[in-house]
């Protein structure tokens, strides 16, 4: 199983609507950089909080991301890990650098892919009712592949 580090988003949406759990539940293992849980508030149950150890690179990557997703992008690289994260901007960054990433639907659907959710379609309504931007062409696609 992958080691897998979180950024803000996810924890905060899945949150919201008493999923955070899931991140554990179905990735398994996932850090959270300090910066992450300072700005998300919170730390999934089984989740372990780390700092990058290469403040060097956090920096470089500050000046094209905030610092949560620096720090998530970071420990990703560190670790040889992969990055739960929503933000555009940081996805194509983790990309280019290797890193796999998945974001919050992508987790949404690996739970019901394993039964651990039996409406993926609401828990992804819910999410954009509670302020996670979820453009109609990613709702669209999303629920074509829980049909």
């Amino acid at each position: 199983m992958r080691l897998w580090v979180s950024d803000a988003t996810p924890i905060i949406a899945l949150s919201w609507i008493g999923a955070a759990h899931l991140l554990t539940q179905v990735l398994g293992t996932v850090l959270v950089p300090e910066a992450v849980r300072l700005e998300a508030g919170a730390v999934p149950d089984g989740a372990t909080v780390v700092s990058p150890a290469a403040e060097a690179v956090v920096r470089a990557l500050s000046l094209q991301l905030d610092a949560g997703e620096a720090a998530a992008v970071a420990v990703a690289l560190e670790r040889h890990a992969g990055l739960i994260v929503d933000e555009r901007r940081a996805r194509r960054v983790a990309t280019k650098m290797g890193i796999p990433v998945v974001g919050t639907l992508g987790v949404v659907l690996l739970a019901w892919k394993r039964g651990l959710v039996s409406d993926p379609v609401r828990m992804a309504m819910q999410l954009r009712e509670r302020g996670l931007y979820l453009s109609d062409e990613l709702l669209a696609s999303f629920r074509r592949q829980v049909e």
